[in-house]
C-alpha cells in the first residue's frame, strides 16, 4: 500500500511541477527569461554578421558601421536597429522619404522624438539622430499624427 501511495504522490507532484512550467511558458516567460524579445549589440558589422543573429541585419547597414544594437520583438514581428557610420545610409534601395509611421517597440534605447524625414529602405524606416542612425521594420508601426496617407 505504501508503494502505491508513494507513486500517486510522486505523480501528483510531477503533474503540479509540469503544469506550473507550462503555464510559465504560455505566458512568455520561463525562469526570468523573455521568449518574445531579444536584444543584441556588436562592436562592428563583421561581428554582427558572424553572430547567430546575423541574419537579422538588413543590407542597409554600411560596411563601416560600428556600435550596432538590435532589438527584436516576436509578438509584433518588429525590429529596432541602431548603428554609427561615417558613410551613412548608402544602400541602393534606400530612398529619401517622409517618416509616416512611428515605432511602438519597447527597446529602451530608442530616441524620444522621431524626425519627420529620413529614408525608406524596403520595410525599414531610417533616420539620423544623436550622431547615430536608427531604423525599424515599419510593418509594426502606427501612423504618425498628421502624416499623409
Amino acid at each position: 500500500m505504501t508503494s502505491r501511495t508513494a507513486r500517486i504522490t510522486l505523480g501528483l507532484a510531477t503533474t503540479a511541477v509540469l503544469g506550473t512550467a507550462l503555464t510559465a511558458c504560455s505566458g512568455g516567460e520561463l525562469l526570468g527569461g523573455d521568449l518574445y524579445h531579444g536584444s543584441w549589440s556588436w562592436d562592428d558589422l563583421e561581428q554582427a554578421l558572424d553572430s547567430d543573429e546575423g541574419f537579422r541585419i538588413p543590407e542597409l547597414v554600411p560596411a563601416d558601421a560600428t556600435e550596432l544594437r538590435l532589438f527584436n520583438d516576436q509578438r509584433a514581428y518588429g525590429n529596432h536597429l541602431s548603428f554609427v557610420s561615417d558613410e551613412g545610409v548608402t544602400a541602393d534601395y534606400c530612398e529619401p522619404s517622409a517618416i509616416e509611421v512611428q515605432t511602438t517597440l519597447p527597446s529602451g534605447w530608442w530616441p524620444e522624438e522621431t524626425p519627420e524625414s529620413g529614408w525608406t529602405c524596403g520595410w525599414w524606416q531610417v533616420f539620423e539622430a544623436d550622431d547615430a542612425i536608427y531604423a525599424w521594420d515599419s510593418r509594426e508601426g502606427t501612423p504618425l499624427e498628421g502624416a499623409g496617407g
